[in-house]
């Protein structure tokens, strides 16, 4: 019989953290699912402690593969899942015992597709740093690229559960090594925009930030070629969806402005590389993006006046500005 819950966890050389993580979800209220734990080329104890974990408990699975990163990891067990609802959770965070029943049967009475939860950050003293409560609330799969939907809802997929039949064949893509987590979840509702979202106000995820993780250790360099991969995959979507081709051009758009911001203390090359990309997309945004005119003034505003694009930034987010510090400190550093 096949499970209601996959709950698939890509890890590599997670000796350390691994049996926090597995603990606490064989520790879940729900009972019925299976763990698909992808070990992915791990060099440490990861594998011997994951086997001995299979051993001890059938809902277990372990999967042992090569070194090809965190997006083959969940694709592998994406394709050995089995389970009605799918959930990705990250090797060094835990959940709640709660966590996993509370999302089912939120999902099961709302017949909604995706659910998500609050989440708290945690850093690697074990101290609470940041607790994240979203508005309880239901919502379309179109309604997931406004603003008013927070940024970590649409940019992660851990802390949620989706209902197999929306995710179907979408995959992540190996391309690029961060923001792939985004680009899963922009594809899905482009494929779906009748789909149903549902919030829960419960703190039931727990993600440890600890520094050396790839999103914090990630050069510069990098960090613009994903971006730059990023805003391409969304060009080529919005060509193919064009029912959602406003929105996919607006979200390439931000990408954009993102991008020339993030090198704005850069070498001459990539700043001249990053006002490509984002010359593009803002001519294909003018051109294909059916905007109001209200709209073309604000993205016009935006594109000509970066300082009015870096204020905004602030007013969402006061760590901008000690961002800004640093960057500028560290101009002097060959990229």
């Amino acid at each position: 019989m096949k499970p209601i819950l996959s709950i698939i966890v890509p890890v590599y050389n997670a000796e350390q953290y691994i049996q926090s993580c597995v603990d606490s979800i064989m520790s879940s209220s729900l009972y019925d699912f299976e763990l698909i734990c992808v070990n992915d080329g791990s060099t440490d104890n990861t594998g011997k402690l994951l086997l001995e974990y299979e051993e001890k408990d059938q809902r277990i699975i372990v999967i042992n593969q090569e070194n090809l990163g965190v997006s083959s990891a969940r694709n592998t067990g994406l394709e050995a899942s089995q389970g009605k609802y799918i959930a990705f959770v990250d090797s060094d965070d835990v959940v709640d015992e709660n966590c996993f029943l509370s999302t089912v049967e939120c999902a099961e009475h709302n017949k909604a597709d995706l659910v998500i939860c609050g989440y708290s950050e945690i850093d690697s003293s074990g101290a609470i740093r940041k607790q994240v409560h979203p508005q309880q609330e239901i919502i379309f799969g179109r309604e997931f690229f406004n603003s008013r939907v927070p940024t970590w809802a649409r940019g992660f997929v851990w802390g949620r559960i989706y209902r197999r039949g929306l995710i179907d064949g979408s995959r992540f893509t190996d391309t690029i090594n961060v923001m792939e987590d985004n680009l899963f979840n922009i594809q899905i509702f482009s494929l779906n925009p009748n789909s149903t979202i549902a919030f829960i106000d419960d703190n039931l995820y727990h993600r440890l930030n600890r520094d050396g993780s790839l999103s914090t250790s990630l050069d510069a360099a990098s960090w613009d070629d994903c971006a730059a991969i990023f805003i391409n995959s969304l060009l080529c979507l919005s060509d193919k969806y064009p029912f959602q081709k406003k929105q996919l051009l607006i979200e390439a758009f931000k990408k954009g402005l993102r991008l020339r911001w993030h090198v704005q203390y850069g070498s001459s090359l990539r700043r001249n590389r990053a006002d490509e990309v984002l010359n593009r997309v803002y001519k294909k945004l003018m051109l294909e993006g059916k905007l109001s005119a209200k709209e073309y003034v604000e993205y016009s505003i935006l594109f000509f006046i970066p300082h009015v694009y870096h204020a905004y930034l602030i007013h969402r987010d006061q760590s901008i500005l000690e961002a800004d510090r640093r960057r500028r400190r560290n101009k002097v550093i060959k990229d």
